[in-house]
């Protein structure tokens, strides 16, 4: 089974045919664990410890949920079972709604960044435009001058 952010061993069918919800025998020793054996596997219930895990991406929330929906569908779960499993996928659901959001959020504020960024080179476009105009409108105004001065001399020179 793909390791996703939630776990989903715990309502996984067991090969022993038990439930997946029961709880494990717990062990009476007051000996601390070894390092070899593994801790108990969390529950559905357990929720993901934000501290040390990234929050899940929204393409690891739609494996989850996609495995979820396919659990849902085996048919020989109990009812208590088949709740748990419900109401997981609506806890899927709205975190996906969350990350959704949250991407939005982050899209929408990327967007306003470079809009202001866009809007300020927009400005110092249209402030050399300006500049390189007003050159231009200088040349041409020397042009007509020339132009005219040109015929005064050529009607000058007919006479």
């Amino acid at each position: 089974m793909k390791e996703h952010p939630f776990p989903l061993s715990s309502v996984s069918p067991s090969p022993s045919g038990s439930s997946p919800f029961e709880t494990p025998p717990t062990e009476t020793s007051s000996a601390p664990p070894s390092p070899t054996e593994s801790s108990p596997s969390p529950s559905i219930s357990d929720p993901p410890s934000a501290t040390t895990t990234p929050p899940p991406t929204l393409k690891e929330l739609r494996a989850s949920l996609a495995e979820i929906d396919a659990l849902r569908r085996t048919p020989n779960l109990s009812t208590p079972e088949r709740e748990a499993l419900e109401l997981t996928a609506v806890a899927l659901r709205d975190a996906e709604r969350l990350a959704i959001a949250k991407s939005q959020k982050q899209l929408f504020k990327d967007l306003e960044e470079q809009t202001a960024l866009l809007t300020a080179h927009a400005r110092a476009i249209r402030t050399r435009v300006t500049r390189m105009n007003k050159t231009a409108k200088v040349l041409d105004q020397i042009e007509s001058a020339i132009k005219i001065a040109v015929k005064i001399v050529a009607a000058i020179a007919k006479w």
